[in-house]
């Protein structure tokens, strides 16, 4: 459920132009700054990371405070910068922004961002009125790298492309964790998609780019003989083909709101994750936090909820999901036994069954039928929230607006579903406004009223379906 009169409470502030700047300035700054005191631009491991905070945070004593909320599983810690003057009312005592950044390992681009935002904020504290005015009465919170070991990756020899953080995960329900990950066959140092001849096969060479695959639509008289895999080889001779690599959980899917139980990547259960538990527990700890900013993989900001409250439409990779679907299978393979003897309560293969099944959601729903039928009071529909509330649409709305003059940025690139987001908790569980964006997008001209209405610019594929695959 929404936490609408704290929703009310805080957003009352926002009403006044003024007030707002503090997530304006960040959120319009933070997207076309880039890179942070860097020639050239490039991204940071986790130790250059902590050098940069500490140096920016070093030089401006006076208003920056850096701290460790918590240790990954790989013993690095995860910072957390307060950015405010602390003469008068104390800094965890005024309304706060919250930025925080990297969720998903692959997302190193969000750190950047977030750590030009702590430069941009200590650097131009003395000579800008409106960011002096902003850190004497508001507070910023900046967490620029949430999911460190996952990022780590980015860095090592061979880039597999890993959301996950680095607890061990048994993906494939064998008994045995970690065990078939890829291998950099063409030694390249990527780890890519790879396609073999095979008959049966649904793919088929795309006739405009040969480097490229698509499916075959046999309505149009094609047919495939392709079939996509990630690129290695079957560790654990099961028929899968990197169904179990090293890691497990995607922090951005294993939070308290809408969290999609037993689905890959989420973890064995809500704020599992030593990462997840951190931010939870420090932002539940800071009630002063009356919005939210995360750079992440899926979106609300570049594109706002509609008027109904309706997220914009998932943009996904097609080769990613060609090669993903080609290990869903392996995840049906172990059976959970659910009541009564064997033989005699429900069997399921294991990834293609719901919470609401463990815990009786069949029959419940029967017995719901049953009392709307008698006339008698039906049980409650439990489901969580998922659309924002209509009365906040213009908030969101007014935001978007201002992002996309400051940025150019009319539409994101490729964005996923958010399922157990730290962004959606953000808005329907703590309740306050809070976005997400990539940072980076298409600065392609349209009209309001095209983008109010979800239509995609030229060339950049049709609303709701992904753009060309790479």
């Amino acid at each position: 459920m929404i936490k609408e009169v704290r929703v009310r409470r805080f957003l009352a502030r926002f009403k006044r132009p003024a007030a707002i700047l503090p997530v304006l300035l960040v959120l319009g700054f933070a997207a076309s700054a880039g890179a942070a005191a860097q020639d050239p631009p490039r991204y940071r491991t986790y130790a250059e990371m902590t050098m940069a905070l500490q140096s920016l945070a070093g030089a401006q004593k006076a208003i920056a405070r850096i701290s460790s909320i918590g240790k990954t599983r790989g013993g690095r810690d995860i910072w957390a910068v307060e950015i405010a003057n602390p003469a008068g009312v104390p800094p965890a005592k005024r309304p706060a922004l919250l930025v925080a950044a990297n969720f998903e390992g692959d997302h190193i681009v969000g750190s950047e961002i977030a750590l030009s935002v702590v430069e941009f904020l200590l650097n131009n504290y003395a000579g800008n009125a409106e960011v002096k005015e902003r850190l004497d009465n508001s507070t910023i919170y900046v967490i620029p790298r949430v999911n460190p070991d996952g990022a780590e990756g980015y860095f090592a020899p061979i880039k597999t492309g890993r959301r996950t953080n680095a607890t061990p995960r048994d993906d494939d329900n064998d008994g045995r964790v970690d065990e078939d990950g890829p291998e950099d066959l063409n030694g390249d140092g990527f780890i890519t998609v790879m396609r073999v001849k095979a008959a049966g096969g649904e793919y088929m060479i795309d006739p405009d780019e040969p480097r490229l695959m698509k499916k075959a639509d046999p309505k149009k008289g094609e047919s495939g003989s392709y079939k996509l895999f990630w690129e290695g080889t079957d560790n654990d001779g099961d028929g899968f083909i990197n169904e179990d690599p090293p890691g497990g959980t995607d922090i951005n899917r294993n939070f308290a709101h809408e969290y999609p139980y037993y689905k890959a990547g989420a973890g064995p259960h809500m704020v599992s994750e030593a990462e997840s538990r951190a931010v939870m527990g420090w932002v539940v700890a800071h009630h002063n936090v009356a919005a939210i900013l995360t750079f992440g993989e899926s979106d609300n900001l570049i594109v706002p909820p509609t008027s109904a409250g309706r997220l914009g439409p998932v943009r996904e990779l097609d080769l990613v999901r060609f090669a993903d679907a080609s290990a869903a299978g392996a995840r049906t393979m172990g059976v959970i036994q659910t009541g009564g003897a064997p033989g005699r309560g429900g069997r399921f293969a294991m990834g293609e069954f719901s919470i609401e099944m463990l815990m009786g959601g069949g029959r419940q729903t029967a017995r719901q039928g049953q009392t709307a039928a008698s006339g008698r009071m039906q049980m409650p529909d439990r489901r969580p929230a998922t659309t924002v509330n209509t009365a906040d649409y213009d908030y969101f709305k007014a935001v978007s607006d201002k992002y996309i003059e400051m940025t150019g940025i009319r539409q994101p690139l490729f964005v996923r579903e958010p399922q157990g987001a730290f962004f959606q908790y953000g808005y329907f569980q703590f309740g306050v406004p809070s976005f997400s964006t990539p940072g980076f997008g298409l600065a392609t001209a349209e009209s309001p009223g095209q983008r109010r209405m979800g239509i995609t610019p030229p060339g950049a594929g049709a609303p709701g379906e992904p753009g060309p695959p790479t």
